[in-house]
């Protein structure tokens, strides 16, 4: 009787085999992050996905579904990976877009990138250190990837990558990046897997020019007083009319 049973559990989990091996595999991670002269950031990430033969028609049903949220590809892909990996606690997350992208067919299954793209905030901390010359630095709580014995690291076959603003001046990095190895002129930065980020520091400033000045200026201006600005145009234009409809009655 014990044999039996046996027998016949074998049997179940042999017909469960062919399901859980045709499935999608997370092959590999890309973060890529826009920083700006400002403290949000436009962040872009690519899940590098293998489909077996056995699951194309099931990625070309899920892409082709309406309705199937981020969190639905989650439970498809059987992942963890698919979230914002920049975040910052204190912040928020905006202009979220997801795009599954069409199979690119190869002998044994297929491969597939899922692009998602969203905008941070609170991603850097900035101090004007001398007049039109901003340091900026990375907040590294902003960080949301994987955590081993010594703190947040990056996830094996994963690369994170900074972008800053043309003509910025790197200051302060730690740990190095494994691209480039000089630095000089350089605005874009990476680290691979396996790269610790719980004491991540990276430090950069930026000049603005004259008429970047005055431009932030006038920005900051309109934006504290956006709504006195609004009525001081209407009451003009108010005044203006006023002043036609009567040189128009003595006319």
């Amino acid at each position: 009787m014990r044999i039996l049973e046996l027998a016949v559990i074998s049997l179940l989990l042999y017909s469960l085999l062919p399901a859980a091996s045709a499935y999608f595999n997370v092959t590999s991670l890309s973060t890529t992050v826009y920083l700006s002269n400002g403290t949000s950031a436009r962040v872009s990430e690519v899940l590098n996905v293998y489909v077996s033969n056995s699951s194309i028609n099931q990625y070309i049903r899920d892409r082709d579904a309406i309705n199937l949220t981020t969190n639905g590809w989650q439970s498809a892909l059987s992942t963890t990976l698919l979230t914002e990996h920049i975040l910052n606690p204190k912040g928020s997350i905006s202009n979220l877009t997801f795009l599954p992208g069409p199979l690119s067919y190869s002998g044994n299954g297929a491969y597939a990138q899922l692009t998602l793209n969203y905008y941070s905030s609170n991603v850097t901390n900035v101090t004007e250190i001398a007049p039109r010359k901003f340091e900026y630095s990375v907040n590294s709580t902003v960080f949301n990837f994987e955590h081993a014995a010594s703190g947040e690291i990056l996830f094996p076959n994963s690369r994170l990558t900074i972008v800053v603003p043309s003509g910025s001046q790197l200051i302060s990095v730690n740990p190095l990046p494994d691209y480039p190895y000089n630095f000089t002129n350089a605005t874009q930065f990476s680290w691979y897997k396996g790269e610790p980020l719980s004491k991540f520091t990276f430090v950069y400033v930026i000049t603005e020019s004259l008429q970047q000045e005055v431009t932030s200026f006038f920005s900051s201006i309109y934006n504290t007083y956006e709504p006195e600005i609004y009525l001081s145009i209407l009451l003009a234009i108010a005044a203006l009319a006023m002043y036609a409809y009567i040189k128009t009655r003595h006319e």
